[in-house]
């Protein structure tokens, strides 16, 4: 599933931007006061990790395999979590296979711009465990702050990821062993708010006192944040008829086919009335506690959230709904062959984002590099990339959008690779269907004959 993502030379929409910044220079780069006013410490430092382990596209490989490993990682420490917990080992295995298979989980495969999100799974998991451990022996006073703080951690590097912390404990709570408000839940939910209050308190005091301006000017970046911090009932709206709906619907994806999330809804109501009838009135008060752990997954983004509609807050609400349905069954066959349909169903899904990203991406890196490797007279001539008109397909830039899609990211990737060249920075503009004009000396790159994702 993951091969693509290692074979392949290229470097994917913003990790040319992080790419421009030398290892050794990274704190002085745009992106890690970005990353910091985000709230994300952690994933600054991760990003540096991840872009430091080599030092040209050939080699960018070794980047995405630790994000690869990381990932591995964590849904090993998920299924290890939930068989502690008495669910049936096929069952688990094919829960955390499938959540390693999420689209969006997957693409931090092969976009390392974004491999902290590997980061806050694992760290937010190791929580869930230290949770657990907490439990079931001596000291538990230190696990549960190990855990509170693991769980910290995993929000300083992405606030929304972390909350599969939440996604954890509230399947948990469908099945019998763990009772409403029980000891263990108590225990969960306890080290979930101390770990919150830590992180919103730490990252109030550093981001708002140290940096004030800058962080004003951040905030009106997203004005629908603003908006929902404003009215309590704004936000409301916007989780149940908006947010929900795409993370029950994050597996069949629009852009592929239209009429997908209306399959995905379907299905998952299907699947709710029918655990409903079997386990009815106890599933009744459960499914209470699922809906309020899936608005909870999503309220980090109330204070330090960016651009609200990305799968990045999709992903901890879908992992809420699938494992809370998955940990309401039972144990027998028919849980098994449902456990490996999911798994099968979802690695097929994933390897079909690799098309839509991984493929693009290479083909549009090997064509810029070619041209400018062959550039001859034109080798220190401004750059204009022509790049097909925009077809509103897909609303985000997670799928879909070339790499060359925005100025900013043809800039940096002409820099990385005349850099790689031996080449010194030129100017770059991005033109649409047609170039800009005919007039000037320059290299012209046109990409429109480059086979699009499906």
């Amino acid at each position: 599933m993951f091969l693509p993502a290692l074979l392949g030379t290229y470097l994917y929409h913003d990790d040319w931007v992080h790419r421009v910044a030398e290892p050794w220079a990274f704190r002085s780069s745009p992106s890690f006061l970005h990353l910091v006013l985000m709230g994300r410490p952690v994933c600054s430092a991760c990003t540096f990790v991840h872009f430091s382990l080599f030092a040209t596209i050939d080699t960018a490989w070794i980047g995405r395999l630790a994000v690869i490993l990381q990932l591995a990682a964590a849904a090993i420490a998920t299924a290890h979590f939930l068989e502690r917990e008495g669910v049936d080992r096929w069952v688990a295995a094919g829960w955390s296979f499938s959540l390693l298979a999420l689209p969006g989980a997957l693409a931090i495969g092969y976009w390392l711009g974004i491999g902290c999100l590997a980061t806050g799974w694992l760290l937010a998991v190791l929580a869930a465990l230290a949770a657990q451990r907490s439990l079931r022996g001596d000291h538990a006073v230190a696990w549960s702050a190990t855990a509170a703080v693991l769980l910290a951690a995993a929000f300083a590097a992405h606030q929304q990821i972390a909350m599969v912390y939440v996604a954890l404990f509230a399947a948990l709570a469908t099945r019998s062993r763990i009772t409403w408000l029980s000891r263990a839940l108590r225990r969960y939910l306890t080290i979930a708010v101390v770990a919150v209050g830590a992180y919103a308190a730490g990252y109030l005091f550093f981001a708002r006192l140290v940096f004030p301006e800058i962080y004003a000017r951040y905030q009106a970046m997203d004005p629908e944040r603003t908006a929902i911090l404003a009215d309590p009932l704004v936000g409301l709206a916007w989780f149940a008829a908006r947010l929900v709906p795409r993370g029950a619907a994050l597996w069949f994806d629009a852009s592929i086919w239209p009429w997908a999330p209306a399959l995905g809804l379907a299905a998952l109501s299907i699947a709710i009335v029918l655990i409903w009838l079997q386990r009815a009135p106890r599933f009744s008060l459960r499914l209470a506690l699922v809906i309020s752990a899936i608005l909870l997954a999503g309220a980090p983004a109330a204070l330090t959230g960016y651009r609200l509609e990305t799968y990045r807050l999709a992903l901890p609400i879908s992992v809420a709904i699938v494992a809370t349905l998955a940990a309401s069954y039972g144990r027998g066959w028919a849980d098994r062959l449902s456990a490996l349909a999911m798994a099968l169903a979802l690695g097929y899904h994933a390897t079909s984002r690799l098309e839509a990203m991984v493929a693009p991406a290479a083909r549009e890196t090997a064509a810029l590099r070619s041209a400018i490797a062959s550039a001859g007279e034109l080798r220190d001539a401004p750059v204009e990339i022509i790049v097909p008109p925009a077809t509103g397909a897909t609303g985000t830039d997670e799928v879909g959008f070339l790499s060359t899609r925005f100025t900013f990211n043809a800039r940096d990737a002409v820099t990385v690779m005349r850099r790689e060249l031996g080449l010194s920075p030129v100017q770059v503009t991005v033109s649409e269907g047609e170039p800009a004009s005919a007039a000037g000396r320059r290299l012209v790159v046109d990409l429109r004959s480059l086979p699009r994702r499906p």
